[in-house]
């Protein structure tokens, strides 16, 4: 994937919650995948190892379409992830509840501002100076991905913990 995954306020992607009532409890979901090691995929990959994630959700994620086409998706509740480095069996586990807001444009490029716990990956081809591929950050991080997937900014007020350097 050549965009940062923003695991946690945002997690993924996952579906949006539409309900009668806004106290209504967003459901639990679940999933697992793979980010590829640097052995395999080379410069688009992620650790020197690959690493599967399993995640669980209960966040409510709201996406709007302004006008132009550019969609805003703000996520809020709680989520927490699995991470494993495949080769050894090493697991640690993170708290990644966010809340955080995407802003992706019709040309594919996008924005986050997120706050709280997060779990962030970008692979080293499209990394930014000095940000570890796999990231646990904690405290406000906003970072800008032009659409060809290149990270073109990043800032952290916050703590940031290289998950790969963790799991090694």
């Amino acid at each position: 994937m050549k965009k940062i995954i923003a695991i946690g306020a945002i997690s993924i992607g996952l579906v949006g919650v539409a309900g009668p009532a806004e106290a209504d409890r967003p459901p639990t979901t679940s999933g697992t995948f793979v980010l590829p090691g640097t052995t395999s995929a080379g410069a688009n990959g992620y650790c020197p190892f690959d690493v599967r994630i399993d995640f669980t959700s209960r966040q409510r994620v709201r996406e709007t379409t302004e006008p132009d086409g550019t969609k805003v998706t703000k996520a809020t509740g709680n989520a927490t992830a699995t991470v494993t480095n495949v080769s050894t069996g090493k697991t640690l586990r993170y708290n990644i509840s966010g809340p955080g807001t995407t802003t992706t444009h019709p040309d594919g490029a996008f924005e986050g501002d997120l706050t709280g716990a997060n779990l962030l990956s970008t692979t080293v081809a499209n990394s930014y100076s000095g940000v570890p591929q796999l990231a646990y950050t904690t405290g406000r991080v906003r970072f800008s991905v032009a659409a060809s997937g290149l990270t073109t900014s990043y800032q952290l007020n916050g703590r940031s913990t290289d998950v790969c350097a963790a799991l090694s």
